[in-house]
């Protein structure tokens, strides 16, 4: 069993570490990085970021190395990522959000545009599959009872929510691996978690934020086939349950995920496709669909097929949407799925969702080790 402790050094300074394990990838924060105000973030519209990436006596160049040091293109955010449900970004939100603000480069026209990244191999046109939005309001559900979901959390950068979460202990939050895949270890120093909230525009006594210690990512996740779309964030410090705090049930049977079931998925994501961001936690019903029937869904549009750890679920006119990702799929009060993906909010396309049943063992053991 030691040998599953074993792990691979990738960057070491006196501040922060990522480390390369068997089964996943673990980014400590960066000490030196402390909390960044709004002020501060919203007010500084001049950083530059990694320019020494980039050849000053080319404009035009975009070649970058990735995080997981592949050679790679800068490319824009919703260009690298046109499935996941992250939310929309303007130029400065893609700097404030580490996750996408890895690199820039100068178009023709002068205009420096920030980006991530991107392996060659996931480059896709951000048109592709998206020709069929329906742009009513999705969600058609209703506002959330303060406390009726005591393990929700929202993710947040520079004082911005881009993603959801579920507490599942007082120290760990389930996400994405989507929402962090693209986070350095100053990224990390700037994160918080926000617990015990149903608003996330106005102060509830209830309400406890928390900074980042580390995240750790799957190992196998794969940005441009979205498998294995499941990471953990571990707080600074432990959080004290209340009725409005506490862990979420995981699910470990695959019974409950039957055709037909009904599902609830949570999150403080865009009403429709770029619409407005609500204040109040939102809840609406779906229908758990089967694999095969998934499978004929998305035919060949599916970037890597749909495999047996996703899930997907759909209602007409009700889906998840940007900024629901890395949030709670829940069946009979247990959490079944991670917001993943999809093509468009509320097409004729399902939603699809990483399997919690799947990653059971690599959640208990990644949370046990960090």
């Amino acid at each position: 069993m030691t040998s599953l402790l074993l792990f691979v050094s990738l960057f070491v300074s006196s501040q922060a570490r990522v480390y390369e394990t068997f089964d996943s990838v673990v980014i400590e924060a960066d000490d030196v990085v402390k909390s960044v105000t709004e002020s501060e973030v919203y007010e500084d519209d001049s950083v530059v970021i990694n320019s020494d990436l980039f050849d000053p006596d080319d404009p035009h160049e975009r070649s970058c190395w990735t995080f997981d040091n592949k050679h790679g293109t800068c490319t824009p955010v919703r260009e690298c990522y046109p499935y996941t449900k992250v939310h929309q970004l303007d130029n400065l939100e893609t700097w404030v959000i580490g996750t996408k603000g890895t690199c820039n480069y100068i178009e023709p026209s002068g205009r420096q545009v920030y980006g991530v990244c991107c392996d060659k191999s996931s480059e896709r046109s951000i048109g592709f599959g998206l020709s069929s939005i329906n742009r009513e309001r999705i969600v058609q559900g209703i506002n959330a009872v303060h406390g009726e979901w005591p393990f929700m959390v929202g993710i947040f950068s520079g004082g911005r929510l881009y993603c959801g979460g579920s507490l599942i202990d007082d120290l760990h939050v389930l996400t994405a691996a989507h929402c962090v895949s693209q986070l350095t270890s100053r990224d990390v120093a700037r994160l918080s978690v926000l617990l015990g909230a149903t608003s996330i525009k106005r102060k509830e006594l209830s309400s406890v934020t928390r900074r980042v210690r580390s995240i750790t990512r799957h190992k196998g996740f794969d940005s441009v086939k979205l498998y294995n779309d499941v990471a953990l964030i571990t707080l600074d410090y432990p959080v004290e349950y209340s009725n409005q705090i506490s862990p979420v049930c995981l699910s470990n049977e695959r019974d409950l995920l039957s055709d037909g079931t009904e599902a609830v998925v949570l999150g403080w994501g865009n009403l429709y496709e770029d619409g407005p961001r609500p204040d109040v936690l939102q809840k609406t019903n779906l229908r758990i669909k089967s694999q095969e029937d998934c499978q004929r869904n998305f035919g060949s549009r599916a970037p890597g097929g749909i495999v047996d750890h996703m899930v997907c679920a759909y209602a007409p006119g009700k889906d998840a949407c940007s900024g629901d990702s890395g949030g709670p799929l829940m069946v009979n009060k247990c959490q079944v799925g991670i917001v993943s993906w999809g093509i468009g909010c509320a097409t004729d396309k399902y939603g699809v969702y990483t399997r919690v049943s799947s990653f059971r063992k690599w959640i208990d053991r990644n949370r046990l080790r960090y």
